[in-house]
């Protein structure tokens, strides 16, 4: 092979060759160097597959260690790396910020160079010989002799299937020229390896026909065919299929296109069943189609085969399956030929065949006019490659295919029936069946946990039964807790079935990228960062790079080819192994995938800040990070749209902290923390407003970033207040107040004086409460904050009120009131006007104290602010029901109740649905309560 050479620091050359397409070996200047079978071997043959790209420290660690890594990873990367440099050289290996870097060219490495060979062809005079070097590079399984399932169950099958893919197109290629002698050998060695890839068996059965050896050929046919029932239990697809049209020993044709067999272990789909039941013609002048469509590995073609099992009975002219390629290794079937194979099985000689596609869609159409005849067309890319093939008369088509193939349904007409995932139930029943578990060894518990890790997608599923029915039957706890890391998901139901091919979700998912183009596959790739269930368009738009209008056909695109789910107006999904899928691709483009995480993190954080500003919430302390160009955050209407939009993002923004944590981005996680901190008060989120803060002061710790620990400490006494756990929220408060006064931040020091008072008042400190509540104002007064002035008065006078001193706290909100007017002030003043009103309900100035009450209740109305009115109409009620007017405080609280019904409003300090209940039934009309 090609032999490049790596200078080293001294300025010394050393030429370097690494070969994983068979044995494991490594060269140094042509000699081989010997590395013990184990963990170095596997980090050589790990970096080498990334041919002079960073690999990550977790990619090392799943290649090299699998599910069981040691407790200090890098530590003991280093280890082996240190070793490796005294055994390659030092200059050899790189240590990058986020991994290692082997310091090759890729053709350096086999494996490169073979991929290099393929997908650069030459002109066509020369791919052969190209194709001929390439295969050359071959010496047999790849990483043999490397101890790393990751890299046997991941990598070597894609190379597997390039050099398959290879081999076929150099038999095509020597076919058409006429070589087929050459190809015969080739063909016999390749399908003593694989002897289940019929796509070479049908080069073969071709070859030797065409050098006439016809019984040879009926042989092989023969031979292949018994192996696939045998160990696969069905017929031959449609390369074999074809291969055998016309080939016979006097030249007459032996082929029949029929449905393949039946599964034995099909389970539910009683819905699906019925619906194509119900789609059945009626009369000779119907000819319905039928459009099956779904995700990959969702069962569309085992679904469609039982079905056509059921009612075949109903079509006594025939029923024929013709697979078009859609998906899958080799070509797709042009309408061309599916026409010919058809139209030979209806007995028509091959010369009447007319070459033209619309002559044989015309011949196929009269050949079926008085034919009852079900067409089952499998793994269907296009509504242009089905309508050639419509018969139009009273026979049936149905289509699958994993392309929702729209115009067939708006141009020809076609019913379409989507297929999802199985239900839990038909999970553990298709589980039990198909891995032939007995009954006395059922774990429900375990198989319910297996069937939800796997999606309950139908070929998931079917690959964890394999995996079932080799552990004797059991469902032990291995399988599970193997499925349950992430990481490893996709690898455990990957299979790698005979001859080395990969049969599991990964190569299935892959074949469906290949309909979208570069663009789009890099949106699926980062769509699968998002954090949450599901996912906007506009957040979409920030994830991928792109506006709200640019990112909606590509939504579009994968909806139709159902890679992403939409299952409400403007929201998308994606399935649980998909997501997984498309972020094991983001992380093979690391700088794009850190950048589209960047920006997903600044939607969050500036769509979060626009929200807690329309709630009238005060403005946060926390600096933000500047916005990125192309990222535009969600804009809010009032108050309700801010709260609706936290409720729907509330699992994805604790999962963008979460995600955030863990891939370093520590200035996002304070920042998300900070903007979700009234919001998840609000809601009474006491558990998850603590843990939020938590995460964000240890993220502002490990930056050692005072002012970002200043405002964790105060938002987590907060958390710690609201749960009412009083002498650990004052010690944040104190925390956060020393820290915000060493910086010079009068008003974050102000503010957390003043919930450190709020905190002392309710733990009855109340004289404590009120000094430093003075300190508070004079602070704030100083700095000449007027938000903060007003916000620190009306605390002020809340401790008055607690202590019944009704004239300070009348003092208090006057003077709150009498400040200048802000941009804020308007979200303020209904807080105070209230806390106004309850101090002259105390003074017994009792129609003042109304006034000010419905004067509250305009301004938070104005504002939109239904805490705040909810708040007022409770403190209204009990004022009326102490001038003796429960009519008018019944029909008050009966408002609030309505309020916190509506919005599920949840402030518990302030008004409770109990609180309220109780106050209305100790009226004495309790049937006027709605409950």
């Amino acid at each position: 092979m090609l032999k490049l050479k790596s200078g080293n620091r001294k300025g010394d050359v050393t030429t370097l060759e690494i070969r994983v397409l068979g044995p494991f070996e490594v060269l140094k200047d042509g000699r081989t160097i010997t590395l013990p079978q184990g963990r170095l071997r596997a980090i050589v043959a790990t970096l080498a597959d990334a041919a002079g790209e960073v690999v990550s420290v977790d990619t090392l660690a799943t290649a090299v260690w699998g599910a069981r890594p040691p407790l200090d990873v890098r530590a003991s990367l280093q280890t082996y790396i240190a070793r490796l440099r005294r055994t390659l050289g030092h200059h050899l290996i790189v240590t990058a910020p986020r991994g290692y870097r082997l310091c090759v060219e890729p053709d350096q490495v086999d494996a490169w160079l073979f991929l290099r060979l393929l997908s650069d062809p030459p002109p066509a005079p020369e791919t052969v010989k190209t194709l001929d070097d390439a295969l050359a590079l071959w010496r047999g399984t790849p990483f043999t002799g490397v101890d790393s399932p990751w890299l046997t169950e991941t990598r070597a099958p894609r190379l597997t299937e390039c050099y398959l893919g290879a081999v076929a197109t150099r038999a095509d290629l020597k076919l058409a020229a006429g070589t087929s002698s050459d190809v015969v050998a080739d063909l016999r060695a390749v399908t003593q390896q694989f002897p289940l890839h019929e796509p070479l068996w049908a080069r073969l059965i071709a070859a030797l026909q065409s050098t006439g050896q016809t019984a040879a050929a009926i042989a092989c046919y023969e031979e292949v065919h018994e192996r696939i029932a045998a160990e696969l239990g069905v017929d031959p697809g449609t390369a074999l299929q074809q291969a055998r049209v016309g080939l016979s020993a006097d030249g007459t044709t032996a082929s029949r296109i029929r449905l393949t067999r039946d599964t034995a272990d099909f389970v539910g789909r009683t819905e699906v069943l019925a619906a194509l039941d119900g789609l059945l013609p009626q009369g000779a002048d119907e000819s319905p189609v039928v459009v099956l469509d779904g995700a990959p590995g969702v069962g569309k073609t085992t679904t469609a085969i039982h079905w056509a099992h059921s009612v075949a009975e109903r079509f006594p002219d025939g029923q024929f399956f013709v697979d078009l390629r859609a998906t899958g290794p080799g070509p797709e079937l042009e309408p061309s030929t599916a026409l010919e194979m058809l139209l030979r099985e209806l007995g028509v000689a091959p010369m009447n065949i007319p070459d033209d596609v619309d002559a044989r869609s015309a011949l196929l159409r009269s050949s079926l006019a008085d034919r009852r005849v079900l067409l089952l067309l499998d793994n269907v890319r296009s509504a242009d490659q089905v309508r050639p093939l419509l018969p139009g008369s009273a026979s049936m088509v149905v289509v699958t295919s994993r392309n929702q193939l729209r115009g067939l349904v708006a141009r020809d007409g076609a019913d379409r029936l989507g297929l999802e995932e199985f239900s839990a139930d038909e999970s553990i029943t298709y589980l039990t069946t198909a891995s032939k578990l007995s009954r006395s060894r059922w774990n429900l518990r375990m198989l319910s946990d297996l069937a939800d890790l796997c999606g309950r997608l139908p070929l998931a599923l079917a690959v964890a039964a394999e995996q079932l029915q080799q552990r004797m039957g059991y469902c032990d706890r291995r399988l599970v807790a193997q499925l349950r890391a992430a990481s490893r998901r996709i690898d455990v139901l990957s299979s790698t079935g005979d001859g080395g091919l990969d049969r599991g979700v990964r190569a299935v998912f892959r074949r469906s990228l290949d309909s979208l183009t570069p663009e789009q596959a890099k949106a699926f790739a980062v769509l699968g960062l998002h954090p949450g269930p599901d996912f906007s368009v506009d957040c979409a738009a920030a994830i991928v790079g792109s506006t709200a209008g640019q990112v909606l056909p590509v939504l579009d695109r994968l909806v139709e080819i159902h890679l992403l789910e939409q299952r409400q107006p403007r929201r998308y999904q994606l399935h649980d192994l998909l997501r997984l899928y498309a972020h094991e691709l983001s992380g093979e483009d690391q700088p794009g995938s850190d950048a589209a995480l960047h920006r997903l993190f600044a939607w969050y954080v500036h769509s979060a800040a626009k929200a807690r500003m329309v709630m009238g919430q005060c403005t946060p302390l926390g600096t933000l990070d500047e916005l990125p160009a192309t990222v535009i955050p969600r804009e809010f209407a009032d108050i309700e749209d801010a709260l609706a939009w936290f409720d729907v993002e509330r699992t994805a923004l604790l999962g963008a902290v979460e995600v955030a944590t863990v891939s370093g981005y520590d200035p996002s996680v304070w920042q998300l923390a900070d903007q979700l901190s009234n919001y998840l008060a609000v809601r009474a989120a006491h558990d998850d407003l603590t843990r939020v803060q938590q995460v964000a002061l240890q993220a502002a710790q490990r930056r050692r970033d005072i002012a970002a620990q200043a405002v964790a400490c105060n938002e987590l006494g907060l958390a710690y207040s609201l749960a009412d756990k009083h002498e650990r929220a004052r010690g944040y408060f104190r925390q956060a107040a020393r820290l915000f006064s060493s910086l010079g931040n009068d008003i974050g020091h102000a503010r957390a004086l003043g919930r450190l008072g709020a905190a002392l008042r309710r733990s009855g400190h109340i004289d404590r409460a009120i000094a430093v509540q003075q300190s508070a104002v004079e602070i704030c007064d100083r700095a000449g904050d007027t938000d903060e002035l007003v916000l620190a008065l009306n605390e002020l006078a809340l401790s008055y009120l607690a202590v019944d001193d009704f004239d300070q706290a009348a003092v208090a909100c006057q003077q709150a009131l009498s400040a200048p007017e802000t941009s804020n002030t308007p979200h303020l003043r209904p807080y105070v006007t209230d806390t106004l009103a309850q101090a002259l309900t105390g003074l017994g100035e009792i129609d003042a104290a109304l006034r000010c009450y419905r004067r509250a209740i305009v301004q938070a109305r104005a504002q939109r602010d239904k805490w705040c009115e909810t708040a007022i109409l409770n403190n209204l009620g009990r004022a009326l029901r102490t001038a003796g007017r429960g009519d008018e405080a019944r029909a008050h609280w009966q408002e609030a109740l309505e309020n916190i019904d509506t919005m599920d409003l949840v402030r518990s300090r302030e008004v409770s649905r109990e609180d309220l209940l109780t106050q209305i039934r100790s009226l004495g009309e309790p049937q006027a309560v709605s409950t």
